[in-house]
């Protein structure tokens, strides 16, 4: 497997809410009229964007499928996308994540026209909701120092230690490069687990879909992520212990004083 390397223009928090309010991002839905994958890309976007390629073959019949299928490589497309056109949409004076779903979803030239309120809305929920990339730093310096080196034991794998359950809940991401169906369930949550990207990615994946108030705060944060992640969607309103919880507040109050 020859592995490409991608202009990174995008957070991956930003692509992360691109890629769910184009399809919820569904790494299952295959090709629907004229577009395919969990970014719902075009082949005029693939081709505009370098005919990226899981396997160095952008001359195959099948080559633009597969990438646009894949998520990291559907993901290395939307990256290359941006960086070649990515631009001020809104006249803010800034290019920011909302100029890049903008140029997603109305192209590169009408970038400055009206979203679909729904898509919007949907945009800007997920903006507000989605983690940080710092506190995902943190939420994998706590559990395991980030020892990206880190294997797997009778429970949990990798530097987020995710489970099994975990990972299905996620929506069972694939390993770099692989569909769903290149191995079994085990290997595929193995290698996933294992590889830090792909790790950060079922993280995010997994707040998405259980993002709620665990602490009665009155918003949505990193605290309430690192309790859904120790303790779990049904149990995040519990007590961490004051190990870990001190870990964490000393992890995000150097993150945010530098």
């Amino acid at each position: 497997m020859q592995h490409q390397i991608f202009t990174q223009v995008i957070s991956q928090v930003c692509l992360g809410c691109i890629c769910e309010v184009s399809t919820g991002c569904n790494t299952t839905r295959g090709c629907s009229g004229s577009v395919c994958g969990p970014f719902a890309i075009t082949w005029d976007y693939w081709s505009d964007a370098g005919k990226p390629t899981l396997n160095n073959e952008p001359t195959s019949n099948d080559a633009y499928a597969r990438c646009v299928n894949d998520p990291y490589c559907a993901a290395g497309a939307v990256q290359n996308y941006m960086a070649k056109f990515g631009h001020d949409c809104t006249g803010n004076g800034v290019v920011d994540c909302e100029d890049y779903l903008r140029i997603h979803r109305l192209g590169a030239n009408a970038c400055n026209g009206a979203l679909n309120s729904k898509y919007e809305n949907k945009f800007k929920f997920f903006v507000a909701q989605l983690m940080s990339l710092v506190c995902l730093g943190c939420l994998c310096e706590i559990t395991t120092g980030c020892n990206t080196t880190i294997g797997c034991d009778k429970t949990s794998c990798g530097p987020f230690s995710i489970t099994k359950p975990y990972w299905v809940d996620a929506g069972k991401p694939p390993p770099n490069g692989k569909s769903s169906s290149d191995d079994d369930a085990d290997v595929a949550y193995r290698e996933c687990a294992t590889n830090i990207y792909c790790a950060g990615y079922t993280v995010q994946a997994y707040m998405a879909k259980h993002s709620r108030d665990c602490n009665g705060d009155g918003v949505i944060d990193c605290d309430d992520y690192v309790r859904l992640h120790r303790l779990g969607a049904y149990g995040c309103t519990g007590l961490l212990s004051n190990v870990y919880e001190n870990k964490y507040m000393l992890c995000l109050q150097t993150f945010q004083h530098k």
